[in-house]
């Protein structure tokens, strides 16, 4: 059954993913071409902007569907119903936190640009942007428990259709020649609508779950651990922007943003993947014995390793033709800047299982010094090395903070304190993964095309040919790998089974 959720809260994902990728692509594209350089790095910056202010959240969505998990195991709807209303009502603080922090830190937005826009203009467009963001925290907490219940299947298309109608809302308003200002407007009542129709698909399926209209601050107690590790990861994982918007011309914005949207599309399919199976493994990690849990860390972690593998080797071979095709050669990376951000993709997307087990077992207070001081260290890297080599610094930098740091610590506590395993077996597959991509990659080219249809067949070629030898490699190498593509055979031949 754990597996036949995860398939289905997958597949769900999967393909309504594609077309909000597809459509991404085309809105990026479109906001280049008929709103400038300008206009489409400040989209971004407060894309940004909204990713620090989100920190009032905490983290409690995370904290309460770990807390669901027992209670789910034990039938208890009483404690479901009091998380339940606790989140609920730290959620609409948040909204209304983030709404108040906006409006103030609006007045300082042209510290953060250099664009030619005026204050005045910003603000009024980063208020309209906020807001249209916030709603989801007045009417997100019921999916907390369809979450950990791994039901999650059953509203994906709707919790997919609120971006895939918002984005093709904005190309249009785009393409006709609309203001920024008015282009945000449709987007908010997309979201109230559908979100309205999420939960009563949710209140429907649980019929048992009432609003207890209290907020208990004993059932989050701990989650400043959770807090300070969410804090670190966004300083990881926001400076850049920041600081390139900061430091370098809108142009350097783009190009950034431009690489970075196809790196975080790639790693995206990568969180889904594992967004899918977390309620599943963290049912693993609750109820089975060490030796069978660990079986299964292993063969997930070799299919991320796969997977990091598979898209890092794509994309150093297709990158560059597709980015002169979609955006134009005024917009390309360095070839140092290309192989960088190729290596962030593939920890981001390498350590997706350990990250897994990480937040399922609740090791936040275990992990959060070494978080922090990665997330410091990307910060001071950045500041420092962009005065030298630009763009290709804050790269270098956000590789150096994590080598020096979470690279090796997380999973080294994970292995030693609760496995109780030698992590070395961890490294020595990580190494094998990467150094197999960039061979694969330093041998393939891709020759330059002059339409995406042509790309499209160079693409699919490529990445039949990458798949094959990466599944002789793998399955030569990892055992773990051979046992994953045995139960990948069962489930295919048995769909429906327990296991």
């Amino acid at each position: 059954m754990r597996i036949n959720n995860s398939f289905k809260n997958l597949i769900t994902n999967i393909i309504p993913f594609i077309i909000i990728g597809f459509l991404g692509f085309v809105r990026v594209k479109f906001f280049v071409l008929y709103l400038g350089d300008e206009i489409s790095s400040i989209n971004q910056l407060f894309y940004n902007i909204l990713a620090y202010l989100s920190l009032a959240e905490g983290g409690i969505g995370m904290f309460v569907v770990q807390k669901y998990y027992k209670c789910l195991i034990n039938d208890d709807k009483e404690k479901i119903n009091i998380l339940h209303s606790t989140a609920k009502s730290f959620f609409v603080k948040v909204a209304y936190f983030i709404l108040l922090s906006g409006f103030v830190l609006s007045f300082f937005l042209t510290f953060f640009t250099n664009t030619s826009i005026s204050n005045c203009y910003l603000q009024l467009v980063f208020m309209l942007f906020l807001f249209k963001n916030v709603i989801d925290y007045f009417m997100y907490a019921p999916r907390l428990i369809i979450e950990a219940d791994q039901k999650l299947y059953k509203i994906n298309v709707w919790i997919n259709l609120i971006r895939i109608l918002e984005i093709i809302a904005e190309i249009i308003l785009v393409y006709l020649g609309y203001n920024y200002l008015v282009i945000l407007i449709p987007g908010i009542f997309i979201r109230i609508i559908i979100n309205l129709i999420i939960n009563k698909k949710i209140y429907k399926l649980y019929p048992w779950i009432e609003d207890k209209k209290i907020y208990n601050k004993a059932d989050i107690k701990g989650m400043n651990n959770l807090i300070n590790q969410k804090i670190s990861g966004l300083i990881y994982s926001n400076t850049d922007i920041l600081i390139v918007s900061t430091f370098l011309e809108p142009v350097s914005v783009i190009v950034y943003s431009s690489y970075n949207y196809v790196t975080k599309y790639l790693y995206d399919i990568g969180y889904m993947i594992a967004q899918a199976i977390s309620s599943s493994m963290g049912n693993v990690l609750h109820k089975e014995k060490v030796n069978d849990q660990f079986n299964i860390f292993e063969e997930v972690n070799i299919l991320f390793y796969f997977i990091a593998s598979l898209f890092t080797s794509l994309f150093l071979i297709l990158i560059n033709p597709f980015i002169n095709l979609w955006m134009g050669e005024k917009y390309y990376m360095s070839r140092v800047g290309i192989y960088l951000i190729a290596a962030i993709m593939f920890f981001n997307i390498a350590r997706r299982t350990i990250l897994m087990t990480k937040d399922n077992l609740g090791l936040f207070k275990e992990t959060k010094n070494v978080i922090l001081l990665e997330a410091i260290l990307n910060l001071l890297f950045s500041i420092i090395l962009i005065n030298f080599i630009g763009l290709s610094g804050v790269l270098l930098a956000t590789v150096l903070s994590t080598m020096i740091t979470s690279f090796w610590y997380i999973p080294y506590f994970i292995y030693k304190n609760y496995f109780k395993r030698n992590f070395f077996t961890y490294y020595f597959e990580y190494l094998i993964s990467l150094v197999v991509c960039y061979i694969i990659s330093f041998f393939f080219k891709m020759p330059v095309v002059d339409n995406y249809f042509i790309w499209l067949v160079w693409a699919i070629i490529y990445g039949i040919i990458v798949l094959i030898l990466l599944f002789i490699v793998y399955y030569l190498l990892f055992s773990s790998f051979r046992r994953l593509c045995g139960k990948g055979k069962y489930f295919l031949m048995h769909r429906g089974g327990k296991k």
